[in-house]
C-alpha cells in the first residue's frame, strides 16, 4: 500500500517579518535559504550573498525539508539543521507523526522524486514544481520501526562521505599554507637575505618569472550541441567548477568524439585547467584552477573551449605545484584584470602567460615542495574515489529500499 506524499507531510508556509528573530536569531546570510544558495545534486546549502528586499518571508524549522520549487531537475535538496527563513520559491516539508524526518528527506532524495517533480512541472524557460501534484507523489507505507533502520543504513553512508569531504577541504587548506608560507611569504628563505623586485621583497637567489617562460597553455574543444550524446567519454566543463573554489564531478558532459578533437584537448588525470568563461555575476569562476583527480568512469576525457589545460616545461615544477601557482588569490586577482564581456564573461588569452612569479634558481626547492604537495593531492584522490563509491552506493541502495527491492522484513530491528 502506498501513501500521496500529503499524508505523511505537510507543506508549510509561515511568515515572517524580515527583521523578526526567530529562536533569538535575526535573518542573516547563514539562515536565509533561497533557489541562489541551494546547492545542486542535493548538496546541501551554503551562505547567501545578499538577503531578500521583501519585507516578508516563509520560515523553516529544525528538520523540515526545504526543496527549491524552480527547475527541479537540479535536484537542490536540504535536510534543516537549524530554524531560518526563506524565499517563497523554497518548498518547506514537514513529517507528521510517526515519520522520521531523515526518512521524509531520503524519500524526496530520490531521483523518481526529481523526476517526477519535472514532468509535473509547469512552465517551460524556468520550470517550476506544481505543488498539488507534488503532494500527490506516491510514498511508500512503512513503519516507523522500519524507517529508523532505513535511515541508520543511508545516514552511516551520508556521514562516511560528509567525514572525507572535510577531511579533503582540510587537506586543501594545508597545501593553500604550505604554498603560502614558501611561495608568497618566504618563510624558509628569509634567514638568507632578501631582495627588491617588482613583486615587493623576494629571497636572494630568486627571479621574477613570467608564466609563458616555463608553462605551456593549450585551448579547449569548440563542440557542437549534437555531440553531447550519451556516451563512455566525457569533457569537463566551466560547471565543473564550483563557485566557492574546488572541482565538482557533476558538471562532466558526455560527448562522442569527432575526427577535429586534438592531442591537446585530451585532459588526463592530475592534469590542471582554467576557467576562462563564466557566467556568474560576480565573476566567482572565471580565473579559477583545479586539478583533475577523479575520471569517474569515462574512458577518455577532453574540456571545452571555456577552458584551458596549463602545463610545465620544467621537469621540477610539477602539476600539483602548478595547480598551487594558480589557485590562489594572487593569480585570481591577476586574472580579475583580464576579463572582459558583460553577460558573458570572457578571460583574455594573455592572463595566464603574462602572470609574475618568483621563482627559486635552485629549481630543487620547487621539486621538493611539488613532492610534499603531490602525495597530499593523492589523499584528496583517493577520498574522491571513496566518496564517489559510497555515493554510488547509496544511490543504488536507495530507490530499492524504498519500492521494496531490497528486503528487509528480516532486518533485525
Amino acid at each position: 500500500m502506498n501513501y500521496e506524499l500529503h499524508n505523511i507531510c505537510s507543506l508549510i508556509s509561515e511568515k515572517i517579518k524580515i527583521n523578526e528573530k526567530i529562536n533569538e536569531n535575526t535573518i542573516n546570510l547563514h539562515n536565509y535559504i533561497s533557489t541562489e544558495n541551494m546547492l545542486p545534486n542535493r548538496e546541501g546549502v551554503r551562505n547567501a550573498e545578499k538577503l531578500p528586499s521583501t519585507n516578508s518571508i516563509n520560515t523553516f524549522s529544525k528538520n523540515d525539508v526545504l526543496i527549491s520549487n524552480i527547475r527541479p531537475y537540479f535536484k537542490k535538496i536540504w535536510f534543516a539543521n537549524y530554524d531560518g527563513g526563506c524565499s517563497g520559491d523554497i518548498l518547506v516539508l514537514r513529517p507528521k507523526k510517526n515519520i522520521h524526518p531523515l526518512f521524509l528527506y531520503y524519500i524526496l532524495s530520490n531521483d523518481e522524486f526529481f523526476e517526477y517533480a519535472t514532468l509535473t512541472a509547469k512552465g517551460t524557460k524556468m520550470p517550476r514544481g506544481d505543488k498539488t501534484a507534488i503532494m500527490k507523489y506516491e510514498v511508500p507505507d512503512i513503519s516507523l520501526e522500519k524507517q529508523t533502520w532505513i535511515v541508520e543504513k543511508l545516514k552511516y553512508i551520508d556521514e562516511k562521505i560528509s567525514i572525507n569531504n572535510k577531511i579533503n577541504h582540510n587537506l586543501q587548506q594545508i597545501i593553500k599554507l604550505l604554498f603560502k608560507a614558501w611561495f608568497i611569504d618566504f618563510d624558509p628563505f628569509k634567514k638568507n637575505g632578501m631582495k627588491e623586485s617588482e613583486l615587493g621583497l623576494i629571497p636572494k637567489k630568486w627571479d621574477i618569472i613570467e608564466l609563458k617562460d616555463i608553462f605551456d597553455v593549450f585551448n579547449g574543444y569548440s563542440y557542437k550541441g549534437n555531440e553531447l550524446q550519451e556516451s563512455n567519454n566525457a569533457m569537463v566543463t566551466i560547471k565543473n567548477f564550483d563557485r566557492n573554489g574546488g572541482f565538482k564531478l557533476d558538471g562532466f558532459k558526455e560527448i562522442i568524439f569527432s575526427d577535429k578533437i586534438k592531442d591537446y584537448h585530451f585532459v588526463n588525470l592530475f592534469d590542471v585547467i582554467v576557467a576562462h568563461t563564466d557566467v556568474t555575476q560576480n565573476a566567482d569562476i572565471i580565473g579559477n584552477a583545479a586539478i583533475l583527480l577523479n575520471k569517474m568512469n569515462y574512458d577518455k576525457i577532453i574540456m571545452s573551449m571555456d577552458l584551458v589545460k596549463v602545463s610545465s616545461k620544467i621537469p621540477q615544477i610539477n602539476n600539483f605545484l602548478l595547480v598551487s601557482i594558480l589557485d590562489n588569490y594572487r593569480f585570481k586577482g591577476h586574472a580579475l584584470g583580464y576579463v572582459n564581456g558583460t553577460t558573458v564573461l570572457h578571460l583574455n588569452k594573455k592572463a595566464v602567460p603574462d602572470y609574475k612569479i618568483a621563482l627559486p634558481q635552485d629549481l630543487s626547492i620547487c621539486e621538493k615542495l611539488g613532492g610534499i604537495i603531490e602525495k597530499i593531492y593523492i589523499q584528496i584522490s583517493t577520498n574522491n574515489r571513496e566518496i564517489f563509491k559510497l555515493t554510488e552506493l547509496r544511490d543504488i541502495m536507495l530507490p530499492k529500499l524504498m519500492n521494496g527491492e531490497i528486503d528487509i522484513s528480516n532486518a533485525d530491528f
